[in-house]
C-alpha cells in the first residue's frame, strides 16, 4: 500500500517537472471541438476554414462566400452560379443542367423539329393531318399520315380525257349512249350528241348560206329586181344599186350622186352663178379681180374692191405725223430719234435728237457731298450711307467711322465692358453685398447660397454661418 502511493506520488512530480508551462490565453476554450479561429493558429501555408487549418490553394476562393454575389466557388476559382440548382429553379418546359435552364423537351418550336414532326408540349409529333383512314373524311384514305382519295379521281382533273369523276370514280363523260338521249335535230356519236342535218348555225354553211331547219339554204336577199326596193336591182342573190351611184363616194371626182346618177358637184355652170366680186371657172366661183384678201397681194400691197394697192402708210412727207417723214410708203423718223432707244448708250432723245443724258457736267451740278464723274453724280467721299461701310463703321460727312461704343473697357461706365466695340454687362456683381438677400456673388454672377448644418457641407474654404455657407474670414 505504501509502495503504491509512493509510486503515484513520484510519477505525478516527474509528469509535472516534465511537461512545460503554458501561460493561459484568451483564446483557450476547454473542450472546444475547434482547431483554430483565425489564421494565426495555423500554420504558415494554412488558414483557418470551418475552424480547420487547411493549406492556401492557389486559386481565389475556398467556398461560395468567397466569391462576390452572382458567382460560385468550383476548383477554387469563382465561376458563374448559373441560373439554377435544380429542374424545379427552372420555367415550365425547362429544366436544370450545369446550373443553366434548357429545354426539358425535344423542342421548343416547330423548328426545333425534324421534316415531316411538329413541336407538341415540348414534343415533336407527327405533322401529318391523319394515323388511320378513320382519321380522313369520306372518299379519303390516310397514306404517310396525309389524307388522299380513295377512290380512282377526287375532281373531274384526276381522271383521263372523256371521263369525269363521281363518286370517286372516273366515269364517261358524255352527253348521250344513244339518239333518244338528245335534243330534236341531234343525234348521238361518240357519246355526244351532235347536229342531224347540215348544220346547226349558220357557221356550219358554206359561203353564202345560211341554216334553216338544220339545212344550209341560200343566205341572198333576192331571187329578182322586184325582192329588191326602189333603185336597186338583183344580182347573185344580192341587191345592188340600178343606176350609177348610191351615194357621192361612188361617183368619181367632181360629181355628186342625184337620183343614183353622178351629177356636176361644182358651183357654178357661168358667172351669174356665182356672188358679186367672182367668176365661174371649172364649174367653182373663184375671185373676179385681183384679190378676195390681203394674203392675195404681194408684199407692201393689200386688197381694196379685188384689188390689190399700195398697203403703206403715205405717198409724201405731208401725210406723215409731225417729226415723221415718208420713205417707201412708210412714215419713219425725220430725225435722230423717236425715242430714248433710238439712241446710243449716255443719250437720250428730246425734239427727235439725241442729247446728253447724264446729270452732270462739272462737280457744280451736282448736290453737296457728291461729284461729277462720266456725266453722273456720285459720292465724293468713301459713302453716302450706312450701308456703303464695311461691318462695324457707319457714315458720318461721307466717311466711314466707327459705328461701335468703345475700344477698350475704359470706354465704357462703371460696370460695363467692352465687347466688338459694345459696352456690354460686365457681369451682376463684385461683391456678395451687391447680390440680393439669399445670394452671393461668384464671378460677378449672383448666385444661390448653400445653405448648412455643418462645415463640412460646405465647399473647400468656407465655413456654415447661422446655416449659410460663407467664405472664411
Amino acid at each position: 500500500m505504501l509502495f503504491n502511493q509512493t509510486s503515484i506520488l513520484i510519477g505525478s512530480l516527474t509528469l509535472a517537472f516534465a511537461t512545460p508551462w503554458m501561460e493561459p490565453t484568451c483564446d483557450w476554450h476547454p473542450h472546444d471541438p475547434q482547431e483554430c479561429y483565425d489564421d494565426s493558429q495555423c500554420d504558415t501555408g494554412e488558414e483557418c476554414v470551418g475552424g480547420e487549418c487547411k493549406t492556401v490553394e492557389a486559386g481565389e476562393c475556398w467556398e461560395d462566400a468567397d466569391c462576390p454575389e452572382g458567382k460560385k466557388c468550383e476548383n477554387n476559382m469563382c465561376v458563374e452560379a448559373g441560373e439554377c440548382w435544380e429542374d424545379a429553379d427552372c420555367p415550365e418546359g425547362k429544366k436544370c443542367e450545369n446550373n443553366m435552364c434548357v429545354e426539358a423537351g425535344e423542342c421548343w418550336e416547330d423548328a426545333d423539329c425534324p421534316e415531316g414532326k411538329k413541336c407538341e408540349n415540348n414534343m415533336c409529333v407527327n405533322a401529318g393531318e391523319c394515323w388511320e383512314d378513320a382519321d380522313c373524311p369520306e372518299g379519303k384514305k390516310c397514306e404517310n399520315n396525309m389524307c388522299v382519295n380513295a377512290g380512282e379521281c377526287w375532281e373531274d382533273a384526276d381522271c383521263p380525257e372523256g371521263k369525269k369523276c363521281e363518286n370517286n370514280m372516273c366515269v364517261n363523260a358524255g352527253e348521250c349512249w344513244e339518239d333518244a338521249d338528245c335534243p330534236e335535230g341531234k343525234k348521238c356519236e361518240n357519246y355526244m350528241c351532235v347536229n342531224a342535218g347540215e348544220c346547226w348555225e349558220d357557221a356550219d354553211c358554206p359561203e353564202g348560206k345560211k341554216c334553216e331547219n338544220y339545212m344550209c339554204v341560200n343566205a341572198g336577199e333576192c331571187w329578182e329586181d322586184a325582192d329588191c326596193p326602189e333603185g336597186k336591182k338583183c344580182e347573185n342573190y344580192m341587191c345592188v344599186n340600178a343606176g350609177e351611184c348610191w351615194e357621192d363616194a361612188d361617183c368619181p371626182e367632181g360629181k355628186k350622186c342625184e337620183n343614183y346618177m353622178c351629177v356636176n358637184a361644182g358651183e357654178c355652170w357661168e358667172d351669174a352663178d356665182c356672188p358679186e366680186g367672182k367668176k365661174c371657172e371649172n364649174y367653182m366661183c373663184v375671185n373676179a379681180g385681183e384679190c378676195w384678201e390681203d394674203a392675195d397681194c404681194p408684199e407692201g400691197k393689200k386688197c381694196e374692191n379685188y384689188m390689190c394697192v399700195n398697203a403703206g402708210e403715205c405717198w409724201e412727207d405731208a401725210d406723215c405725223p409731225e417729226g415723221k417723214k415718208c420713205e417707201n410708203y412708210m412714215c419713219v423718223n425725220a430725225g435722230e430719234c423717236w425715242e430714248d432707244a433710238d439712241c446710243p448708250e449716255g443719250k437720250k432723245c428730246e425734239n427727235y435728237m439725241c442729247v446728253n443724258a447724264g446729270e452732270c457736267w462739272e462737280d457744280a451740278d451736282c448736290p453737296e457731298g457728291k461729284k461729277c464723274e462720266n456725266y453722273m453724280c456720285v459720292n465724293a467721299g468713301e459713302c453716302w450711307e450706312d450701308a456703303d461701310c464695311p461691318e462695324g463703321k457707319k457714315c458720318e460727312n461721307y466717311m466711314c467711322v466707327n459705328a461701335g461704343e468703345c475700344w477698350e473697357d475704359a470706354d465704357c461706365p462703371e460696370g460695363k465692358k467692352c465687347e466688338n466695340y459694345m459696352c456690354v454687362n460686365a457681369g451682376e456683381c463684385w461683391e456678395d453685398r451687391d447680390c440680393p438677400e439669399g445670394k452671393k456673388c461668384e464671378k460677378n454672377m449672383c448666385v444661390e447660397e448653400k445653405v448648412c448644418w455643418y462645415d463640412r457641407d460646405c465647399e473647400y474654404g468656407e465655413t456654415c454661418h447661422y446655416g449659410v455657407c460663407k467664405a472664411r474670414c
